[in-house]
């Protein structure tokens, strides 16, 4: 078997293993005595880019594997001038008696220096089987892979360059805005420009783009200035967009330009102003996070060069500053592969393929959104709750966000589930708490009929497309193991709103918090006085007016639970609720993919 996973070092080719009487089958490399350690070739260092990777392995091993991983950085491309080790990151691999692709998002490497790097691993424990490992640059957002920024004024910064992760089949998109109307600067050869000169505010600027080739991971270079040393702020972005298709450019205009409603795009915006003037930070529902080159600086004149990918309308701020242009390039997203089947146990069939809906990209683009909708427990009243089915139900129905309530086994396995028990939804289940078995014995049991879920299933599956809301429930206690699993970013961490603690830690943690109350709490005034560990607060769709007013009268974005139907969504809506958590998702949202 060959190695079928894209990655930039090639597994077995470019490591070496050392330790627990490692051998070697093909690209099955395994470690049946004390466990060992494997790292890349000091040879085959890669560029250490953003320095955001991933770790995607498929593995088997027949106990839970504690693994670490470090990084080797070097001042020089090619693993030349060491520089030293990174501090090494601790993770368990969970037990898998079959072969099982997971993916470890590691803390990102410190960029300050270095040129290059190489991955080490060190396995903790016998009987660890890998069969292909790859390190991969972990990309932006579903649309952007990587990018990167630069700026010049005058001849200072003229020989900088703009250097991004590609993969082959990927767009990259390079725009460049001047404060002059007739700039000089063009991109390198093999781009597709277009260049604005002199629109109606006096700017200029191009927007070039090239399909990215070859076979392997590749680290764009680029020099957006053309070698010209024009006297003017110059400021330019490289944005690769992942497997993009049908790149249509929108060369530079000083009006937002009118955007097809079955493309997605990547728009951006320049603006160039005395300090006195602030910058205009205009914002798209859905998009991912932000790209700018340049800012404002309240001291001298600035520019800036902002941009977003995703296919929202652009929301400016009230009274804002306009921006001096637009630009965009309006593309086909990636999909997956053209055909598809499913084994039915007796043949393989043909299967309809549909592009699965993207939910909320961030907290921020979550609360935005007008009404939006969380699936609690995946749509509880819709599907067998807290199972993949559900969640994979509720996204395909075009759920914005997921909740999922969680509990640890004794042997450290976080697996999705409400009650402290299994009976509810499991009548075949002891009355054993879940926290008091081992993942062994959970597994055994059903949720409605339907598998139970470990929590790395939801976060591989759905953990970068859409916000997940998350309760440790009656692990509360290990609620620092359980947040290290989630980004801030895109989690927010949900609890009855009396646990101040819980919350507040949450909140020292960076993530913001939902605490749910019901309508006693806002009537006798105890709601209010837990609502500085809360970020968000919750009320019952249906209760009473007096309670609801209490409620919004804190001075909190509300959220309605639970709603059952489209009735009860509607019902929390009205009474001032910013967006609901729902149980009958294919009430409120009957049409799926």
């Amino acid at each position: 078997m060959t190695q079928t996973m894209s990655s930039l070092f090639t597994w077995i080719a470019d490591w070496w293993r050392t330790g627990g009487g490692a051998s070697v089958s093909g690209t099955r490399v395994s470690w049946p005595a004390t466990g060992g350690r494997t790292a890349v070739n000091e040879s085959a260092a890669a560029p250490i880019g953003d320095g955001r990777f991933d770790v995607v392995l498929r593995y088997q091993a027949p106990t839970r594997i504690p693994l670490s991983v470090a990084y080797t950085r070097y001042r020089d491309p090619g693993g030349a001038g060491r520089i030293g080790d990174t501090a090494t990151t601790q993770v368990t691999l969970p037990a898998a008696p079959a072969m099982t692709t997971t993916t470890l998002e590691l803390p990102a490497l410190p960029t300050d220096g270095a040129a290059s790097f190489r991955p080490i691993l060190t396995i903790g424990a016998a009987g660890l089987v890998i069969e292909d490992l790859a390190i991969v640059p972990r990309p932006v957002s579903d649309l952007v892979r990587s990018w990167a920024a630069a700026e010049a004024v005058n001849t200072a910064g003229r020989d900088s360059r703009l250097r991004a992760w590609a993969r082959p089949g990927d767009t990259a998109v390079m725009i460049m805005a001047s404060q002059w109307g007739h700039t000089q600067c063009r991109p390198p050869e093999g781009w597709t420009a277009s260049y604005t000169q002199s629109i109606a505010t006096g700017r200029s600027g191009y927007v070039a783009t090239r399909t990215v080739t070859g076979d392997a991971w590749q680290h764009l270079e680029a020099d957006p200035w053309g070698g010209k040393a024009n006297g003017a702020r110059d400021r330019a972005l490289l944005i690769v967009l992942r497997g993009a298709t049908q790149a249509q450019v929108i060369g530079w205009q000083d009006t937002t330009p009118t955007l097809p409603q079955d493309r997605s795009w990547l728009l951006a915006s320049q603006l160039h102003a005395v300090a006195a003037t602030h910058d205009t930070v205009w914002t798209m529902p859905g998009a991912g996070p932000r790209m700018q080159a340049g800012q404002r600086t309240p001291t001298a004149s600035w520019s800036t060069l902002h941009a977003l990918a995703g296919a929202g309308t652009p929301v400016l701020p009230q009274g804002a500053t306009r921006p001096q242009g637009w630009a965009a390039v309006v593309f086909q997203p990636r999909v997956s592969g053209p055909r598809a089947s499913v084994w039915t146990g007796e043949a393989e069939v043909p299967a309809r393929v549909g592009r699965m809906p993207r939910g909320a990209a961030s907290v921020d683009a979550l609360l935005a959104k007008r009404g939006f909708v969380v699936a609690h427990r995946g749509g509880s009243a819709s599907w067998p709750e807290s199972s993949m089915q559900a969640y994979t139900q509720a996204v395909a129905h075009g759920a914005d966000a997921l909740e999922v309530s969680c509990h640890r086994t004794s042997d450290g396995v976080w697996i999705v589930a409400h009650d402290q028990t299994l009976q509810r939804v499991d009548h075949s289940a002891p009355a054993t708490p879940i926290t008091q078995m081992t993942w062994e014995q959970v597994r055994r049991f059903r949720t409605k009929g339907q598998p139970i879920v470990r929590l790395e299933q939801i976060l591989e599956a759905y953990g970068r497309s859409h916000v997940l809301v998350v309760d440790p429930k009656g692990s509360a206690l290990q609620h620092q193991d359980f947040l290290k699993r989630f980004r801030p970013e895109t989690t927010v961490f949900k609890f009855s709103a009396d646990a101040t603690w819980l919350l507040s830690a949450a909140q020292r943690a960076g993530f913001r918090t939902w605490g749910y109350g019901y309508a006693e709490h806002a009537l006798d005034g105890r709601l209010a006085t837990w609502a500085s560990a809360c970020d968000y607060l919750g009320m019952e769709y249906g209760a009473s007016a007096e309670a609801w007013k209490r409620t919004l009268e804190i001075g909190k974005p509300v959220w309605a639970h639970i709603c059952p139907t489209r009735q009860a969504y509607e019902t929390g809506l009205s009474a001032g609720a910013v967006g609901c958590m729902v149980s009958g998702i294919s009430s409120v949202l009957p049409k799926g993919v």
